[in-house]
């Protein structure tokens, strides 16, 4: 029954429609977007301080769906962002964690986007200007906290970065 089913909450990243993923689509016309493995760093030095992972911490993260990374595949956080289930990518090599403009305004039209002067830098060094941010809460393995997600016109699956291990 679809009331039982863990999945009815959550957007497929190949159709946006709600309840159920992106390997189980029925929808044969849309092809997945492509993307190239984006990983954000800063432009700005002093930001490193902010978002650096120690990593001699002794951090357990509530990872619950993860994926083989012998084959390359991404590690996948499931996690709740105000309310609303859906699948980030975790990512390493991001200080922040971001979304793209159209899932953004999709899941959340009522959301406020606050303007900010933070530039990012791609891996091989594109300049990336966030459309602003939106300060939200995210839940995962129970656990709940602020978080700062940027949003990033024609950006990638959403992904969590640095920013979020500072808070589990």
């Amino acid at each position: 029954a679809s009331t039982a089913c863990n999945y009815k909450n959550y957007h497929c990243h190949k159709c946006g429609r709600k309840g159920h993923l992106q390997s189980v689509c029925a929808n044969k016309n849309i092809q997945p977007r492509k993307t190239a493995n984006s990983h954000f760093v800063d432009v700005d030095d002093d930001l490193d301080t902010l978002y650096s992972l120690d990593i001699n911490s002794k951090f357990l993260l509530p990872i619950r769906t993860i994926k083989d990374t012998e084959s390359g595949e991404p590690i996948l956080v499931d996690a709740c962002l105000n309310n609303v289930y859906l699948q980030f990518e975790l990512d390493t090599g991001s200080a922040v964690s971001a979304m793209n403009e159209f899932l953004f305004d999709t899941l959340f039209p009522d959301e406020i986007l606050e303007r900010t002067e933070i530039k990012l830098k791609g891996y091989s060094g594109e300049i990336i200007t966030p459309l602003g941010v939106a300060s939200m809460t995210i839940t995962c393995s129970n656990n709940r906290h602020p978080i700062n997600i940027f949003v990033i016109k024609y950006g990638g699956p959403p992904i969590l970065g640095r920013d979020w291990f500072c808070k589990n």
